[in-house]
């Protein structure tokens, strides 16, 4: 007999919330035909102007959310191309920045630290 409660309980339940939900829509047409017409387009301007909103909120927040997912990546995590340190980048560092260590590299004739 359990399942039958079971059952039985989540049918009533059910019915309940149907009751309900027609409750609700019978509710919202009285209140909607009790208002003029101008009431009603100026909440529905309201109610577009309310999800324009909220779509261009969304579109920053998932711009926003990828930026920073894009960042904390493995491959491209936060500088990892982009330091003061880094060979591939083109600014100076020591490989390329030290003239005593490495005269030869940039095919001038004096000698340097390591390279003869």
């Amino acid at each position: 007999m359990g399942f039958l409660d079971i059952f039985k309980k989540n049918t009533e339940k059910s019915e309940r919330f149907k009751e309900m939900q027609l409750q609700a829509k019978l509710e919202k047409m009285l209140n909607e035909r009790n208002k003029t017409s101008n009431e009603r387009e100026l909440e529905r301007f309201h109610e577009e102007e309310r999800q324009k909103m909220i779509t261009q909120n969304l579109k920053e927040f998932r711009e926003h959310r990828q930026k920073e997912d894009q960042e904390t990546t493995v491959l491209s995590g936060p500088n990892m191309f982009k330091g003061k340190g880094n060979m591939m980048s083109g600014k100076a560092t020591i490989l390329n920045g030290n003239d005593k260590l490495f005269s030869v590299k940039k095919g001038t004739k004096s000698k340097g630290m390591f390279f003869k």
